[in-house]
């Protein structure tokens, strides 16, 4: 991170394998993050953080819950972060990151059924609500560069395979905005 510069780190799901936390108490936080992410090995940088499968095993609130650490942003399953930056030819840049929540959106994957087609949303409002808000967002961004970051690939030669529900309806509206995508799983 020192190295790199960096100012801030993405998370892009299963933060917690195999099944998520618990709660907010759960000794997850500082085993596996607190104590393997330090302040001093990552400069205090926040981590920008979204849900994946293995974390909605578990109980998502709890980590949108999390206050232990000012390094843990999560404030939504779903959110917009905005960036500005001077560039090599002094232009001030802008960049907009859509993190979005490719569980409620597709369903669940099970690891027992890996490339398997996607059950869908649990709730098929929560993934409306979600999918009106992303076009919204996409459609209004002046950003000069425009990414959407989730957990599940669009695409991917991997064992989990592609998700069809983000072929069909997730790469449409990032070549309608002209946005890229960036995945964890």
């Amino acid at each position: 991170a020192k190295k790199l510069d960096a100012d801030s780190v993405l998370l892009l799901g299963d933060n917690f394998y195999l099944k998520g936390v618990a709660d907010v108490s759960s000794p997850r936080f500082r085993e596996t993050f607190e104590d393997v992410y330090t302040p001093a090995l990552f400069n205090n940088l926040p981590f920008h953080i979204i849900a994946g499968n293995h974390d909605h095993v578990g109980n998502v609130q709890a980590q949108l819950d999390y206050h232990g650490s000012a390094r843990w942003d999560f404030p939504s399953l779903y959110y917009s972060l905005p960036w500005n930056y001077t560039s090599s030819s002094g232009a001030v840049r802008t960049v907009e990151l859509l993190m979005i929540d490719t569980v409620e959106l597709a369903g669940l994957s099970d690891d027992v059924c890996q490339g398997c087609e996607l059950p869908g949303p649990p709730s098929v409002q929560r993934a409306e609500d979600q999918w009106a808000w992303l076009e919204a967002r996409l459609n209004a961004s002046t950003a000069d560069f425009l990414w959407v970051a989730g957990h599940y690939p669009i695409y991917s030669a991997g064992q989990d395979g592609s998700t069809q529900l983000l072929v069909q309806r997730l790469l449409p509206l990032l070549k309608q905005a002209g946005a890229h995508y960036m995945s964890g799983h």
